[in-house]
């Protein structure tokens, strides 16, 4: 192969780390992974905890002008393990899901 064929991949490589570099710098780890700015976190809830894993929930205020206003982190951790999901709602999907879990938590 000639040198040329090899800078490609290698230029292409570069951009997208490039990209992911700027958006840790500007918007932080966890906010780079929904995309936006976080404005405000609100407390951890533990969702479920053993000896051998824990589920954890965090809510987020994102700071953006996309409709998905509301982050919803779902993190799972253990020892060999780490799994952390970021949810973007808008505030009527984030209304359905409060009005849903207050339904479960009367029925239950």
């Amino acid at each position: 192969m000639d040198n040329t064929s090899d800078a490609i991949p290698i230029a292409i490589f570069g951009l997208i780390a490039a990209w992911i570099v700027y958006g840790i710098i500007t918007k932080g780890w966890t906010g780079s992974l929904f995309g936006a700015r976080i404005k405000r976190t609100f407390e951890t809830i533990e969702a479920n905890s053993n000896a051998i894993a824990a589920t954890r929930l965090r809510v987020h205020v994102l700071d953006t002008t996309n409709e998905e206003r509301i982050g919803l982190e779902l993190r799972f951790t253990s020892w060999l393990a780490f799994s952390m999901t970021p949810v973007k709602m808008s505030r009527s999907t984030a209304r359905q899901l409060i009005d849903q879990l207050s339904e479960a938590v009367d029925e239950s």
